[in-house]
């Protein structure tokens, strides 16, 4: 296990960088998941950890080693990546062992090391299968214990879920989350999937552009989004961004809407976030948002209106009960829960204030 460090990491190709000083720190045995849409940049960010990209500018360590001119095999991290890259012609057991045998470790602790590893990861039934007799999870799984047995100072993954179905999915969440916790690996996590990255991590990275926008707990990017775009990207539905005019004691949403809420940041235009979980059925009279549906998903427990802000072109998802009987055409009046409130600057998408 190691504590892998960040200082202002930088990457360009041909003078446009994509990669923007990013600074962090993951702790020994920490699982930090790097988060964001394609494109982003978060897997370069990964190989260069990992190696396979070369660094322009700050420095990565390892155990608190500069690894900045090491190779990747010299670096004491495995990596997962989203094709298994398994060998057909060998068993599960000896594409496992396949990288111990190499650096010539003593067959008894191959064997022990392989042993581990395939109980941890529920592989034991199969290991004298070919991958062609495995299903997908069952691969990855493989993969993954292929990394595992050479017992890293650090374990980085590249959706290594990507290629599964929905169901499988979940079932390789939850395996690598008991992994983890199993053996406090340190692991840097890559994926697009915000799902798996809150079920995942013990923080985030999320990324946008070559930029790490915010890097926090799950908990703390939910509920306190550094910018716009974290607020807009964590969460299904997306929380709603809604332009209004502050002055005080109350704003102005579009269509006229006035709203009396306690003191924003500051006066005049600002962007106000509010999640659909966070809007209520308003009481008689009160005064309210009232909304023109669209369209209701419909999930079960829960349901999701899609409507647009009455006088205006604003869309505005709420949550709705499972039994409720709203649709397309029906007009409802919200309120937003005051304690839930999120302001961001219109020109650069910042969180505003508390």
């Amino acid at each position: 296990m190691a504590r892998i460090t960040l200082n202002d990491v930088r990457k360009s190709y041909a003078g446009n960088q994509v990669i923007h000083g990013i600074t962090t720190q993951i702790a020994d045995g920490e699982f930090v998941v790097i988060v964001g849409p394609s494109g982003c940049g978060k897997s370069t960010l990964l190989r260069m950890v990992a190696g396979l990209e070369a660094i322009s500018a700050g420095t990565v360590e390892i155990g608190g080693k500069v690894v900045n001119d090491l190779e990747p095999r010299q670096r004491d991290i495995a990596m997962v990546f989203q094709n298994y890259a398994l060998y057909p012609h060998m068993s599960v057991r000896e594409n496992m062992a396949y990288g111990l045998k190499i650096a010539r470790l003593p067959k008894a602790e191959i064997e022990a090391r392989v042993a581990k590893a395939a109980t941890m990861l529920e592989l034991q039934p199969y290991l004298d299968r070919k991958p062609r007799a495995l299903s997908g999870g069952q691969r990855q799984r493989v993969a993954m214990g292929r990394a595992l047995v050479r017992e890293p100072a650090a374990l980085l993954l590249d959706e290594p879920l990507s290629n599964l179905d929905a169901k499988l999915r979940v079932q390789m969440r939850l395996q690598i989350k008991e992994m983890h916790l199993r053996t406090g690996q340190t692991t840097l996590y890559v994926t697009h999937d915000q799902v798996e990255a809150m079920t995942l991590a013990d923080r985030l990275i999320v990324m946008n552009k070559g930029v790490a926008e915010q890097i926090a707990t799950p908990l703390e990017v939910y509920e306190r989004p550094a910018s716009e775009f974290v607020a807009g990207f964590i969460g299904s539905p997306a929380m709603n961004i809604v332009p209004v005019q502050a002055a005080k004691g109350h704003v102005t949403l579009p269509g006229g809407v006035e709203l009396r809420l306690p003191a924003a940041p500051r006066t005049g235009a600002l962007r106000l976030g509010l999640r659909p979980e966070h809007l209520r059925a308003a009481e008689p009279g009160e005064p309210a948002i009232p909304v023109l549906l669209r369209s209701v998903e419909r999930l079960g427990a829960d349901a999701f209106g899609y409507g647009m802000i009455e006088g205006s072109d604003e869309p505005l998802v709420l949550r709705l009960p499972g039994t409720s009987g709203l649709g397309r055409g029906d007009r409802v009046e919200v309120v937003p829960d005051p304690a839930h409130l999120h302001f961001f600057d219109p020109q650069d998408g910042r969180r505003i204030g508390d």
